[in-house]
């Protein structure tokens, strides 16, 4: 867990290579060497990330309302990836890329009543569900998902199970 105070950067320089991260406080983070891999991203205050590109397994935005935004490429790996977004009024934007590649069922699942805005050109992108079914065929909330590029959906398949899809130019 890291707490970056209020209104500062914190810097990492070297390669990183974390299960997971929790950013606890709304300072900027910025990440300087040439891949760092954080495994499970958890943000429980507004914040912003920048710099060089991540390898992650997953996001989940736990603060309440206002919006974090992520400015690293990201690589969530051919997997099954799940970016949960819990309250109403937050929003995640993610403005640059976001690869799961592969074919088959690997793809980015938004989850959770608030928003996902995808602003990068996602050409690595295999599929996005908005929504999902749990056990028994019980809907799971997609919230909403906001495309702001023609390419933000990825380059093959938009499953809509449960949610609000809004696109923007």
């Amino acid at each position: 867990t890291i707490a970056p105070t209020p209104g500062t950067e914190l810097k990492f320089q070297g390669q990183l290579g974390f299960t997971s991260l929790t950013i606890a406080d709304s300072g900027s983070v910025r990440f300087e060497s040439s891949t760092n891999s954080v495994g499970a991203l958890t943000l429980d205050a507004q914040t912003s990330m920048s710099g060089s590109s991540l390898v992650l397994t997953g996001i989940t935005v736990n603060h309440v309302g206002g919006t974090s935004i992520i400015n690293n490429g990201l690589s969530m790996g051919a997997a099954v990836r799940t970016v949960t977004v819990s309250d109403p009024g937050a929003v995640l934007e993610l403005k640059t890329g976001v690869s799961i590649p592969g074919p088959g069922t690997n793809r980015l699942i938004k989850v959770g009543a608030g928003t996902l805005k995808l602003a990068g050109l996602n050409l690595g992108l295999n599929k996005v569900a908005l929504g999902n079914y749990g056990v028994g065929g019980a809907p799971i909330d997609g919230g909403r998902l906001i495309i702001t590029n023609p390419n933000s959906l990825g380059s093959t398949q938009m499953f809509f199970n449960v949610g609000t899809l809004e696109a923007i130019s």
